[in-house]
């Protein structure tokens, strides 16, 4: 018996892997939001790097920035996007977690 199978348990490899993938899942959501969204729900004119325009607020005050639909569309979209952000690596947890390593072989 291999004294590490005991030490670590399954769920703390799903939970470092599920960290590990939210970074690229927040860069892909990223891309999406700067592909279909910007210019076509809300338009910003002044942010200098276009991928951190995923984060709120959307639409500065005083800038020019304008919403193109209401507000709370953005906003929907938004949160869903998040929420697929937080739910594309939730399966590699449960993976992780059910799986029963054989360290002895």
């Amino acid at each position: 018996m291999n004294p590490l199978k005991n030490s670590v348990p399954n769920a703390v490899y799903g939970l470092f892997a599920y960290g590990f993938l939210l970074l690229p899942s927040l860069l892909f959501a990223a891309l999406i939001w700067e592909r279909w969204v910007v210019g076509n729900l809300y338009i910003c004119t002044d942010v200098d790097f276009d991928i951190l325009e995923i984060f709120p607020p959307f639409v500065h005050q005083g800038t020019g920035d304008v919403y193109l639909v209401p507000a709370w569309e953005v906003w929907l979209v938004w949160s869903s996007l998040m929420l697929g952000v937080l739910a594309l690596p939730a399966p590699l947890i449960w993976y992780v977690w059910r799986r029963e390593v054989d360290y002895d072989a």
